[in-house]
This record gives C-alpha cells, sequence and structure tokens, in this order.
C-alpha cells in the first residue's frame, strides 16, 4: 500500500483527490492538511510514504515546506502540485527536493502515473 497525505488549503481540491485516489487498491490516505505547518505536524504523525503538496499552500509555501518534511524524513516522497508548471517553479521544487512538479490541469491520472513511477524506482533503489 502507498500512503498519501494530501495537502491543499482548497477543502474541495482535497476532497477530489482523495474521492478519486482512494479508489485506488493500492493507495491509501493518511491524512490531509490545508497548510504547510500542519502538513508538517502530520507527516510526523501519519508517517506517509508520499505527500501530494500545494506549491501555494499557506503558512509557508509548498518549497519551504517540502524542504522542512525532507529534513524530517528524507525518505518521503513530495509531489508538488502546482497552477503553473513554468520552468522557474520546476527548478525551484527540484532544489526544495520534491520528486516531481505536476501541473494541476495535467489532472489525477499524470498524478497517478507519477505516484507509482516514483514507488517503482524506490522499490528499485532499495533492492
Amino acid at each position: 500500500m502507498i500512503r498519501i497525505l494530501i495537502a491543499d488549503a482548497q477543502p474541495m481540491v482535497r476532497k477530489g483527490l482523495r474521492m478519486r485516489l482512494a479508489t485506488e487498491a493500492d493507495i491509501t490516505i493518511v491524512g490531509e492538511a490545508s497548510d504547510g505547518l500542519e502538513t508538517e505536524r502530520l507527516l510526523l504523525e501519519t508517517h506517509p510514504d508520499v505527500v501530494i503538496l500545494d506549491t501555494e499552500i499557506p503558512k509557508r509555501d509548498g518549497f519551504v515546506t517540502t524542504r522542512s518534511l525532507r529534513e524530517a524524513n528524507p525518505r518521503v516522497d513530495i509531489i508538488l502540485l502546482s497552477l503553473r508548471g513554468d520552468p522557474a517553479q520546476r527548478l525551484l521544487a527540484q532544489k526544495a527536493g520534491a520528486r516531481a512538479l505536476i501541473e494541476k490541469q495535467e489532472g489525477v491520472e499524470k498524478l497517478l502515473e507519477t505516484i507509482r513511477q516514483i514507488q517503482i524506482s524506490k522499490g528499485s533503489q532499495d533492492a
């Protein structure tokens, strides 16, 4: 099972992601956060494999939160969601330690594909 923490300021975005991801047999949602500080707290409480994190989350943006999450748990994989995926944002995501940056308009199927690719590559590295 892939344990996922969803972090987005918008309740409807969190609900939509939770509802769609929960239909996948290999995924379980371990928590939801509405800001960067809550995300950091829930990381320590829920021990997710993957954090799906909005770049525009309040109380520490997604890039600052990503760095903090990686310091707290270097094994957690962070996927940033953004309204725009321009080169500057992609560079910030990479420098912060995110495994991927996905534009929200790319949809949940792209997100699922990315989650699974990351977990497969992580599994082959651990072997």
